[in-house]
């Protein structure tokens, strides 16, 4: 299962850095107690030994995986805090990338063979991530390298419910897999729905709503989110020089890995 996880990695780009060829199932007493842990009807947790969950007294993060063949992956110097991953159905998977920070976030995926991927080195501030597509036509939420999502920050690949063309005769509101380059700012309050697709570098302004295709290095803003700036980089303090090179616009940026 892990290796058609990372296959499905590759639309990241060459600088895909999940790294869990060397993790190794958790079952040892060393796991911090304020990480809760559910397995139920074959669900395993994978992960490295540096779990960090950054917990008050009292408070923690929890991870609940029911079902056959589902699986969560935790790369190494990984940090949450107050958060909930939820993985049910069968042979569904989370894969969390090496030196992320994800605080008061809820991940939960659903279905069959259904995924969410986040790349290493993202952070992510609150909000939740929901892949309960049930009518087989999405199973997959991608979020890239080095990404930056801010609080109330959600991603859905379904409404939950269906709206339909009058008479039954055409479902509307389809599933869609979201997919999201590197180095991406998805602002506070943001959405991401169904059949998103966000390029390398760009930045989604707060309080917008995307339902659509975000070019890379470009500043996308309201409801529904439009265009409102060509080739913007940014970085995550207030010097220029603190974005990595490999993520900064060029012009002839190959669009392949965009």
């Amino acid at each position: 299962m892990i290796d058609h996880a990372l296959k499905r990695a590759k639309h990241l780009g060459p600088s895909v850095e999940l790294d869990v060829g060397n993790c190794w199932d958790i079952e040892n007493p060393e796991l911090p107690n304020s990480l809760k842990i559910n397995r139920s009807g074959g669900g395993s947790l994978f992960g490295c030994a540096d779990i960090n969950p950054l917990l008050p007294p009292g408070k923690s993060a929890t991870m609940n995986i029911k079902g056959s063949g589902c699986s969560i992956f935790i790369g190494e110097n990984f940090k949450t805090r107050f958060s909930h991953f939820i993985v049910e159905g069968t042979d569904s998977t989370i894969i969390i990338g090496p030196n992320c920070r994800l605080l008061d976030v809820t991940i939960k995926v659903v279905g069959s063979g259904a995924i969410v991927i986040i790349g290493g080195g993202t952070t992510w501030e609150g909000g939740a991530m929901l892949n309960n597509a049930n009518d087989g036509t999405s199973k997959t939420i991608i979020v890239g390298n080095d990404c930056m999502l801010s609080s109330d920050v959600n991603l859905r690949t379904a409404d939950g419910h269906s709206m339909w063309q009058a008479g039954g005769q055409e479902r509307i509101d389809k599933s869609g897999d979201i997919v999201i380059g590197n180095h991406v700012w998805l602002g506070n309050g943001s959405r991401v729905a169904r059949g998103s697709r966000i390029g390398n570098g760009a930045v989604l302004g707060q309080r917008s709503f995307l339902s659509a295709t975000m070019e890379p290095f470009t500043a996308y803003a309201g409801v529904p989110a439009r265009k409102v700036r060509d080739r913007v980089e940014w970085s995550r303090t207030t010097s220029y020089d603190d974005i990595p090179e490999r993520y900064r616009w060029k012009e002839m940026d190959d669009c392949e890995n965009c």
